[in-house]
């Protein structure tokens, strides 16, 4: 995602692509955008994970030998 951002700033600089300053701002400019992006992503991690029960999610905290060995238990 970098290297597209990053390619289509340095773009939309045209011919100012050689000055060192426009190539720079435009590198900046690219990693806000990353960033920017990444953040929303976590953002909307974060909030999926709160709609997660902790009854839905305790079965699989469980050590998967403890879940056999209670159900071999419970068949006996």
């Amino acid at each position: 995602m970098l290297t597209t951002r990053t390619e289509s700033r340095l773009g939309d600089l045209g011919s100012r692509a050689a000055e060192l300053a426009g190539r720079q701002e435009a590198l900046f400019a690219a990693y806000h955008d990353i960033f920017l992006s990444t953040a929303a992503l976590a953002v909307l991690g974060f909030l999926i994970s709160l709609r997660v029960r902790d009854s839905d999610a305790i079965a699989s905290m469980r050590p998967p030998h403890a879940a056999t060995a209670a159900r071999q238990e419970g068949s006996t």
